[in-house]
């Protein structure tokens, strides 16, 4: 399976294989207070579900790796990831049990949740997480999976004497080809990934960390 891989300190560009433009940064960000882990991220996948009844369920999911790619230890890591169909309804990790062994007996290993991967990593610590989604709305024809919490990075915007913060978050658009009917059994077709920034109300920041712009 495809790998997307990037590094989450440079802005703006799509990698395949492994490569960095802020790979001198990172003393400097750390310096600044910022920290960004390092993200490569599979092809999105579906999975079938045999339930009671002779139930089928159909998801959707992702297998993607943080590393601390730094020499310092990062704490406090809420990552998760978010798909918004392209009617831009938000589908949020469902993390179930029975979906998530069958992943796993499909990749041949274990895999950590979403919640078990929150909180330190250490220096060079590597965390392989997937997240599981029910299939979106049947009528959308692209999907993005927004990253988040990959960085602490954030940016104040003052435009008219409003302010808002915003937050840095990777996106990976992709196409999902073919009718209604039969979108849960078509791949998804890759387009386009992205750094941007997008608004938050965080309960707890440090001024320190705001760029203003």
């Amino acid at each position: 399976m495809k790998a997307w891989k990037l590094w989450a300190a440079a802005a703006g560009v799509f990698l395949v294989l492994a490569a960095s433009a802020y790979a001198g940064k990172w003393t400097e960000r750390f310096r600044q207070g910022y920290w960004y882990l390092t993200l490569n991220a599979q092809e999105p996948d579906f999975i079938v579900v045999d339930g009671a009844d002779l139930l089928r369920t159909r998801y959707l999911y992702i297998i993607y790796t943080l590393t601390n790619e730094s020499d310092k230890p990062i704490d406090g890591v809420q990552a998760n990831v978010v798909v918004i169909a392209g009617t831009g309804k938000e589908v949020l990790d469902r993390n179930g049990p029975a979906a998530k062994a069958l992943i796993e007996k499909r990749v041949g290993h274990e895999l950590l949740t979403e919640h078990e991967a929150a909180g330190a990593y250490k220096p060079g610590q590597k965390k392989e997480i997937v997240a599981i989604f029910p299939v979106p709305d049947p009528n959308a024809r692209t999907l993005t999976f927004q990253f988040r919490g990959l960085t602490n990075h954030y940016k104040l915007v003052v435009k008219d004497s409003a302010r808002q913060i915003l937050k840095r978050v990777y996106e990976m658009v992709y196409y999902w080809p073919g009718d209604a009917a039969h979108l849960g059994e078509r791949d998804l077709e890759a387009q386009e990934a992205h750094w941007s920034w997008r608004a938050i109300e965080p309960k707890v920041l440090d001024p320190k960390l705001v760029e203003e712009s």
